[in-house]
């Protein structure tokens, strides 16, 4: 089976996303992580994790992983970037280009399906300025700009970039910021890209590029394993914060990190052996558990990695002690802390609920579930764990 794309995501969540898309439209596709190779799959993903590496480490990430990868610099290569522009995107594009010797990048982050959208070079959710929304406290990439040419922070060590109103045409070099305000605005970009140019954006700008290809759409289930579940909300939105609130209100158990746990750079692993025990009680007890930082990570952005690693070492802990079906997280970051606490190496997307949870399993078992939305949406509705009662109630 011959491999149809190459796609390096900045987060695991975008990875998600990259293959939640490729699985609807029928094609085989797998995450790697690490050192991972890709292993014949038509969609091969690579989560390279620059969004939270300094911005010095992009350029050798990013040659590393098309020395890993070879046939994505002669052959097709998609960029995967965050919908709303966070992370090291110019430097990110600008290296590609450099590096596989194209003349320009084509960018589509929107999803005007669900209301992000490019008008008149500035960026709106739902109508309203991306600079008054939530992302203004995001902890490591806050906007203070709707205009996307300043999103994108501009340098004059970088490729210049130009934000293009549909039905221009792509020409010279650079960064190319193609607006789109509906669905059908997508098709039309990626009918426009050619040999010269670098395709990134969005899941939505990949999954027009498959239908511009003639893929269709197709029914895809995944059936989830019975037993104990688990949610790391490592997330700064506060629709994950409206979420935690709903959860305690239902009863389920929610274990923040203790007070010796939150502060410190560094602190002795038996610090963290209390929050453990009382995290396996729990799970022993309720067939949901919940665990979370419970501070807003925007009290000093500089802490969140460190508090990231912990609750990712937290989810280890159980994991070695405790039989988990399912686990949810919430934002890529997270996930991708768990992920390598964990030692998990490949992933596989087998179903998502709504587009926005991707339902992945860890090569070579059948679980854990792990259920990734990323921390910018909202819980769809149709999801059980923030619904109606969990099965089973209360353990014996």
């Amino acid at each position: 089976m011959s491999q149809l794309f190459t796609v390096f995501a900045d987060d695991l969540s975008g990875a998600a996303e990259i293959g939640g898309t490729s699985l609807r439209y029928g094609l085989t596709s797998a995450i790697c992580v690490g050192n991972a190779r890709p292993g014949g799959e038509q969609v091969s993903i690579r989560d390279l994790n620059t969004r939270s590496r300094a911005e010095e480490e992009v350029p050798s990430i990013l040659a590393d992983a098309l020395e890993s990868n070879a046939p994505a610099a002669s052959g097709r290569l998609y960029k995967k970037v965050d919908s709303v522009l966070r992370g090291h995107v110019l430097i990110e594009l600008t290296e590609l280009i450099q590096q596989t010797g194209r003349r320009r990048a084509l960018l589509v982050p929107v999803n005007p399906a669900l209301g992000r959208i490019i008008h008149q070079g500035m960026y709106q959710i739902n109508g309203v300025a991306i600079d008054k929304t939530e992302f203004r406290n995001d902890p490591q990439y806050p906007i203070f700009t709707s205009e996307v040419y300043k999103m994108l922070r501009p340098r004059p060590d970088l490729l210049p970039v130009t934000v293009a109103a549909l039905g221009e045409r792509l020409s010279g070099t650079g960064v190319i910021v193609g607006e789109a305000k509906a669905p059908e605005d997508l098709r039309e970009w990626a009918r426009r890209l050619d040999d010269d140019t670098l395709p990134a954006g969005g899941a939505a700008f990949f999954e027009a590029i498959l239908r511009e290809d003639g893929h269709h759409e197709r029914e895809t289930t995944c059936v989830a394993p019975a037993g104990s579940q688990l949610l790391v909300s490592g997330s700064a939105a506060e629709s994950s914060s409206v979420n935690i609130r709903r959860l305690r209100e239902r009863g389920v158990p929610v274990l923040a990190m203790p007070d010796d746990v939150f502060e410190g750079e560094e602190i002795p692993s038996q610090a963290l052996q209390p929050w453990i025990r009382e995290t396996i009680t729990a799970v022993e007890r309720s067939p949901l558990v919940a665990i979370t930082i419970g501070r807003p990570l925007s009290i000093d952005r500089r802490r969140a990695p460190f508090l990231t690693a912990r609750l990712a070492g937290l989810v280890k802990s159980v994991l070695g002690s405790s039989s988990i079906a399912q686990i949810w997280i919430e934002g890529g970051e997270t996930a991708s802390a768990v992920v390598n606490a964990v030692g998990w190496h490949r992933l596989t997307v087998c179903g998502q609920i709504e587009g926005r949870v991707f339902q992945l399993v860890p090569e070579g078992a059948s679980t854990p579930l792990l259920k990734l939305k990323p921390g910018s949406y909202p819980w769809p509705e149709e999801v059980p764990v923030l619904g109606a009662e969990p099965d089973g109630g209360k353990k014996g």
